[in-house]
């Protein structure tokens, strides 16, 4: 059954993204489902491409199913990149990087953006180069480990390779070899980590909802409603991590808890909310979900994490959450590029769940969706007429202005300051890079447009060069919160084994 998530929230503008404009997948969201058997073997496989696993619902079609015009295999190879992350960082010395009495230098806690998901999935190459670990390298921390998939199954979730070369607008081959997708039981499962400890706990789809079994207190992470239990979208790479863990009462808070109390790190990024927010305004229906977050009597989630960490002894280092409106899968179709047609349209809007339709003025953005493709391509033949929009096609001013993450990044502000926590002000650097003109400290040009160098075949996440980029705004940040001199990441040179 297709399904078209509403835009009436404003933030699923930015949720659009993870979640879907459409789902491809046959599931609703969260999955409806019985638990898998005890003591299921989840190490074996009847296969590792979707043609013989089940579509997991954690897998959310970034784009329309339209949109992807066929399948793409890669195969493991060892990544030029591996050599850089390898060599040898020239900072010599933690300093006050290494508090008293703290056993780790570096932990991470987080979404997707701390994991390395980009292109749509989680896969080995996005796991190596994911901005944590290249601020570890900089450091000099050796044993700095992230749970990557490995070489049988690099391609871990799958992910999306964008088409060059289309006019109208995106196209995707998905990439669906190689996976590290199980079908125990009933529902799919990753293959589990087993290699060694790891300093990176980032998870995607993490966030409040879901990190300390909230939606069900008694069975931790599990849901109940009419249709019975299923399990939020985060749950599966817990289990992946945690493969012998009880699932009904083990939660990720469990496993952050435990990791403070026993390793006593020094510095902890507490990196939540790229993930979580698009995810809860998607499934809002209030068009100003900014206030709700931002005058909520909790604390934003990277704020609780890192005041977490404090206690446990740490220096806690919180990321504010960009603006939807700068990342280029907002900017596939604009207002300027259908002004430039010429055309003269009148856009119409129907409501879900509201009879008839509305002019809609003033300032919109455009998602990439068949009707948005539909109503550009009549608009190129010039004109006068009117055209009909989904919600789930187009923000207005209203939600615009609602899906702006500004008021809850003034809130991680001012509770970071309050706290003794550091601020890594992502919202900022990616306006930057959307404007355009942005260099590194070695004077490497970076573009956050529309086939730009920033971000991943998504249009969402950074690419493995933007990974570099907001490793280099950390260090920055550590830098002067510690009074360190962590060294830079050469962007050209990086630039220059990605080449390779």
């Amino acid at each position: 059954m297709k399904r078209r998530i509403q835009f009436s929230s404003s933030l699923w503008v930015l949720a659009l993204l993870l979640i879907a404009t459409q789902q491809a997948f046959t599931h609703a969201s969260p999955v409806r489902t019985v638990p898998p058997a005890s003591g299921a073997d989840s190490t074996k496989s009847t296969g590792n491409t979707f043609a013989s696993v089940e579509k997991p619902v954690f897998l959310k079609r970034l784009v329309e199913p339209e949109f992807v015009v066929g399948t793409s295999t890669v195969a493991f190879k060892t990544d030029p990149l591996e050599n850089w992350l390898s060599g040898d960082s020239k900072f010599t010395g933690l300093g006050q990087l290494k508090a008293p009495g703290s056993a780790t230098t570096l932990l991470v806690f987080g979404d997707g953006l701390a994991a390395g998901w980009k292109d749509g999935g989680l896969y080995r190459q996005g796991q190596q180069f994911a901005f944590p670990n290249l601020v570890a390298r900089q450091i000099g921390l050796r044993d700095f480990d992230s749970p990557l998939f490995d070489p049988a199954h690099s391609n871990g979730t799958g992910f999306l390779k964008l088409e060059p070369g289309t006019a109208a607008g995106p196209r995707w081959k998905e990439v669906a070899n190689d996976l590290a997708i199980l079908p125990a039981s009933n529902v799919p499962e990753l293959v589990p980590y087993t290699g060694e400890e790891v300093e990176n706990f980032a998870a995607p789809k993490l966030d409040r909802a879901g990190i300390g079994g909230t939606l069900s207190p008694s069975e931790n992470g599990w849901i109940y409603d009419d249709l019975g239990r299923g399990f939020t979208d985060d749950m599966v790479f817990l289990w992946r991590l945690k493969p012998r863990e009880n699932r009904y009462r083990y939660t990720y808070l469990d496993l952050m808890d435990e990791n403070l109390q026993s390793r006593r790190p020094a510095i902890v990024l507490s990196v939540f909310g790229y993930d979580g927010w698009m995810d809860q305004n998607v499934k809002s229906n209030n068009v100003f979900m900014s206030w709700p977050h931002a005058s909520s009597e909790s604390s934003p989630l990277a704020v609780t994490i890192a005041k977490r960490a404090k206690a446990a002894g740490a220096k806690g280092v919180v990321f504010t959450i960009p603006d939807f409106r700068h990342l280029p899968y907002f900017n596939w179709f604009t207002q300027q590029k259908l002004n430039q047609t010429k055309a003269k349209v009148t856009i119409n809007r129907r409501r879900e769940g509201i009879l008839g339709t509305e002019t809609i003025t003033g300032d919109m953005i455009f998602l990439p969706t068949k009707n948005t493709e539909l109503l550009f391509e009549y608009a190129k033949k010039g004109g006068s007429f009117e055209f009909t929009l989904e919600d789930s096609d187009v923000a207005d001013a209203r939600e615009i202005l609602g899906g702006s993450p500004d008021a809850v990044n003034a809130r991680i502000k001012r509770e970071a300051q309050e706290n003794g926590l550091l601020v890594v002000d992502l919202a900022a650097l990616y306006e930057k890079v959307h404007l355009g003109g942005y260099r590194t400290a070695d004077g490497y040009s970076v573009s956050g447009g529309v086939g730009g160098n920033f971000f991943s075949d998504d249009g969402l996440y950074p690419s493995t060069l933007g990974h570099a980029v907001i490793a280099n705004e950390t260090i920055k940040v550590l830098n002067e919160g510690f009074g360190a001199q962590i060294p830079l990441i050469d962007v050209t040179e990086f630039a220059g084994y990605l080449n390779k």
